[in-house]
Parts: structure tokens; sequence; C-alpha cells
């Protein structure tokens, strides 16, 4: 399924080359260690890869020559093992930091290894910012990061609106781009922050790395911490900044998505509005335009989101357009509905 190469791809495919995708880290070496195929595997094997990465003794007799400061794993299971809890414990200890996917099965059920104390557990937005409908939720969530919903197309690009990365096609025998879904494709791109957070400041310990993004998170859903987001959308530049790095202090104001398609049904979407630089990001209220007939396109603004309403109370069948425009103090959005 080259599911791991997916994986591996949002964390650091190769960048600036006008092929593909981007990486999140694409400088950053990847130490990719294999426990499971297409029959699954055992915890045992995902422990043991777990203490080689963190350079601590194992049953392959063998360490490598610089030993992890992330481990990302985009798997995971139901049941407990106090083999791979002790192994994550451990790697911890040695200042590896352990990010893991929540788990797809759209329940509040403990998910490993996730679910042991001190892992980054992340789930899953959808391209508007939304709880995507698999994603694992509950108190275990720490944060949630882009994961896709190959169903939809909500910005009718003509793409199913999952993640783009990179694969292998095993019948063609060449490498390939494909749109995956999952909270496996949410944690690589938080483990791809925590490693550019590493690299400004290699002296951040677990628990603080695990801190940083909880308070700059993005908020989403309740105001707070909630079990659908955690703490919110991961938030790099934040992180960064958190983390050490200076950033010039100028903000710039980016939406999730620039187009959005309600189709016939879809009655109400969230986009998510962030500061993709420094700085203080100031958003005036948005201004709405219809070009057919009026009244149906409505839009409220809260703090990192704008909540769009499509109402076809009374309207004949057909294709409706209208824009949502968004200034600041550093940048103007258009966003087309």
């Amino acid at each position: 399924s080259f599911h791991g190469t997916h994986v591996a791809g949002t964390i650091g495919a190769v960048t600036n080359n006008g092929v593909g995708v981007a990486g999140v880290n694409w400088v950053s070496p990847l130490m990719t260690l294999r426990v499971l195929g297409l029959g699954g595997g055992a915890n045992y094997d995902i422990a043991q890869a777990i203490l080689y990465a963190a350079g601590l003794p194992n049953d392959s007799g063998q360490v490598p020559s610089k030993k992890a400061n992330v481990i990302n794993m985009s798997l995971g299971g139901s049941s407990r093992s106090r083999s791979m809890g002790d192994a994550v414990a451990a790697a911890q200890a040695e200042n590896v930091v352990v990010v893991a996917a929540a788990g797809n099965d759209n329940t509040t059920d403990l998910h490993f290894p996730a679910a042991y104390d001190g892992v980054i557990s992340v789930g899953a937005t959808d391209l508007s910012g939304g709880k995507t409908f698999y994603s694992n939720f509950g108190p275990r969530i720490d944060i949630v990061a882009p994961g896709g919903n190959t169903r939809v197309d909500a910005n009718g690009d003509g793409f199913a609106d999952g993640v783009l990365s990179t694969l292998w096609d095993g019948d063609l025998d060449e490498p390939i781009y494909k749109f995956y879904q999952g909270t496996s494709m949410a944690s690589p791109h938080v483990a791809g922050v925590v490693s550019l957070m590493l690299s400004v400041n290699p002296d951040l310990t677990p628990f603080r790395v695990r801190e940083i993004l909880q308070q700059t998170a993005i908020d989403l859903g309740e105001l707070g911490r909630d079990d659908d987001f955690g703490f919110g959308l991961i938030d790099p530049v934040a992180a960064l900044q958190a983390a050490g790095a200076q950033i010039p202090e100028i903000p710039k104001l980016e939406v999730s998505t620039n187009t959005m398609n309600f189709g016939s049904s879809i009655a109400q979407a969230i986009i998510t509005l962030f500061n993709s630089g420094g700085g203080t990001l100031q958003v005036n209220a948005p201004t709405v335009e219809m070009d057919q007939a009026s009244g149906w396109l409505s839009v409220g603004l809260s703090p990192g989101r704008l909540i769009v309403t499509v109402d076809r109370t009374g309207f004949t069948s057909g294709s409706y357009t209208g824009r949502i425009r968004l200034t600041s103090n550093r940048g103007t959005v258009t966003i087309k509905v």
C-alpha cells in the first residue's frame, strides 16, 4: 500500500524543484523503519523499532549512528501493549519526541500508541478546518492537522480533498502522487513541524514541545481545549516563534481554502483563518457579494475562522456564485463561493 511512503513525503518530500508536493521539512534526513505490512504487524516489532530509533538497546543488537529526534507513528490499535508503552517512555527519557495518529474510527476509544502518556496525539481536519468524519476524538487528543477527506471536492478543483503525497505504483513500477485521507496523514504534518522546532532549539524537551504546540495552536470548535480538536489546529509559524525562531514581524492573512463549492445540499462550512507571518494579524469584518439574486450567502467571523452559510429557501434550481472579501492589516483575500 506504500502508506509509509505517503507519510514520509508529507514530512520530507524534496521541495522547490517544480515537481509534486512540498515536504514540511525537506532538509531533515528520515530514518525509515518498517514495522507493518499489508497484513498488519506486532507490537513487538513496533517497540523494537522505537528503541532502535532512540539509540537504545534492542533485540536487533544494533543502534543507529545518530538517534532520531522525532518519531512519527501513523499507526495504532485499540490494545494497550506494555512493551510498546515501555519503549515510548524510554524514548521520551532520551529526549525523543513521539507523535502518533489518533485513529480513524470516529470514537473516543483509546488508540495506542497515541494514548500513551506524553505522546502527541493528532486528530484530523478537512479542507475547511472542520473535524473529519473519521477522526477519533476525546480527552486524549492534543492537536489536529490536515488529514483530508477523499469523499468530497469541497473547493471544486476537480480533485478529492485528500492529502496529496508521494506514492509508488506497483503495477506501473514507478513513483506517483496520490490523495490519501486519515489521521495517518495528519500526524506527519505535526512531526515535520516538531523537527523544525528542534532545528531552532535542540534543547527542547518532549514535554516542552508538546506544551508549545498546544499553546500556539489555532483554536477551533469550542473556546479553549475541546474533545474534537484538542487545543486546535497546528500553527507552524507560531510554534517556531515560541521555539525561538526569529521571524520578521510582518503578518500575512491566509485561509484554508479560497474556493468553496456547496453543491446542492451543503448548508454550512467553516474556513480557517491564520497568520502565516510574524507579528499581530488584525482581520476586518468580511463583505459579501452575490452574482445571482441576494440573501442566499451569509458569513460570520469569529477568532480564527469564517462560518459560511448558504440558504436556498425560495430559490429556483441553478448555479449561484458569490464572493467573500476579507481585508486585514496585512493582506486581502477573496473567497469564491
